[in-house]
């Protein structure tokens, strides 16, 4: 309760959707929102919620260009298990899959 909430709505199969609410540190701004005032209902918002808000929205662009970097390619590389493993249960009749066993 108290707690500042932003009105969104999602595409639902390429098409607006219902519309839901966030927390606001739950909410990451797409690329079109550039600073608080593209936020509908921003001038309705009391002075500490608007800097929350300008806040949240500089962090989620910042957010948005670490997801777009160029990703090592090492980085997608799957790496072998090297934990321990379980023994077989009893009644297993079937040998698990190399990808299983990772």
């Amino acid at each position: 309760k108290n707690e500042l909430r932003i009105g969104l709505r999602p595409l639902f199969r390429g098409k607006p959707g219902y519309q839901i609410f966030k927390h606001l540190h739950c909410t990451v701004f797409s690329e079109e929102v550039q600073c608080a005032e593209d936020v509908a209902g921003h001038d309705r918002l009391e002075e500490e919620d608007y800097n929350a808000l300008a806040k949240r929205v500089h962090e989620s662009f910042k957010e948005i260009q670490k997801e777009n970097e160029e990703l090592e390619p090492d980085e997608l590389v799957q790496k072998k298990f090297e934990g321990e493993y379980r023994p077989k249960p009893k009644g297993l009749v079937a040998n698990l899959l190399p990808f299983q066993e990772e």
